[in-house]
């Protein structure tokens, strides 16, 4: 499978709030799972030799499963569909903020390829290099971070 073939199948999404500097988007997979994605504003975030405060965006999705909201895809069903979507929704968001810095966390280790060719798509279609140093703003559990900035 080509990467501009994994992520060219989104699913149908909504905005379902916004404003605050939070935006919380929502989809179903086709399996029925409800899925949250929610963009929010980063503030007085500072890398070393670079000041980058409320000029970026952070993101996390999380599994509204009946076990409560997990982080992350697994149990969603195809994750190249949550993915796909996931993008779709950064990828609105780029275009809405057109933010100097976008961070986030994966939390499973087994979908890390998964994240690795979402972040070659951002930075071949929206100008981000991949930062080598990550901050400290990301909770505990967290096994990669991961922080882009516009170049």
């Amino acid at each position: 499978m080509l990467l501009n073939e994994i992520f060219d199948r989104p699913l149908p999404y909504k905005l379902v709030s916004g404003g605050s500097g939070v935006d919380k988007f929502e989809f179903t997979t086709t399996s029925g799972i409800l899925i949250t994605v929610n963009v929010f504003k980063i503030r007085n975030f500072r890398q070393t030799g670079v000041d980058l405060s409320d000029s970026g965006i952070g993101f996390d999705f999380q599994n509204q499963s009946v076990d409560g909201d997990k982080e992350g895809i697994t149990g969603t069903g195809d994750e190249f569909e949550v993915f796909a979507t996931v993008l779709a929704i950064i990828e609105k968001s780029l275009v809405k903020h057109d933010p100097k810095l976008v961070a986030f966390g994966a939390h499973e280790d087994n979908r890390q390829d998964l994240y690795d060719k979402m972040i070659k798509v951002m930075q071949r279609k929206y100008a981000y290099e991949l930062l080598d140093k990550p901050p400290v703003m990301f909770p505990l559990g967290t096994s990669k971070y991961y922080v882009l900035r516009k170049t």
